[in-house]
């Protein structure tokens, strides 16, 4: 499995709003140089309608085992880490003002999302975020594990 799936999510312009106001008041834990939520946002259900996409674009069945919201600001980013354990992991990018930090795979290039993106990649997939030049740049990302 090392295929990445991108898309757009249909409803991105009016759902964002309400998920981005969702980060910034539950982002209050510093980790690896970003603002984040709990790791176990299952809750939320704006998060789980999010994961419920993410799960929709897979080919087979899966499990949500994490699911979290991460706030960038100026000069966050995140190190190179992997999911190694995950079958699929993704990021669904809420809001990216100008000025915000590409995800960057080791074997996969650069990826400039826009608010509305998700990205689903192979848990074993090295990445990073380089530092953020803006405030406000807000994901939710989480992980798969095949049923």
């Amino acid at each position: 499995m090392t295929k990445m799936i991108q898309r757009s999510h249909p409803d991105a312009e009016k759902i964002n709003p309400i998920l981005h106001n969702i980060i910034m008041e539950r982002s209050d834990k510093l980790d690896k140089g970003a603002l984040m939520t709990n790791w176990d946002c299952f809750s939320i259900p704006e998060f789980i309608s999010i994961a419920d996409y993410a799960r929709s674009l897979t080919e087979q069945p899966s499990q949500l085992v994490d699911l979290w919201g991460q706030l960038y600001n100026r000069g966050h980013y995140q190190e190179y880490h992997d999911h190694r354990e995950i079958d699929w992991a993704f990021v669904y990018y809420v809001n990216t003002p100008k000025g915000s930090s590409p995800l960057v795979f080791l074997n996969h290039g650069r990826y400039y999302p826009k608010s509305g993106d998700i990205i689903l990649f192979p848990g074993h997939e090295q990445h990073y975020v380089p530092p953020n030049q803006c405030d406000g740049r807000s994901i939710i990302a989480g992980n798969l594990v095949h049923s």
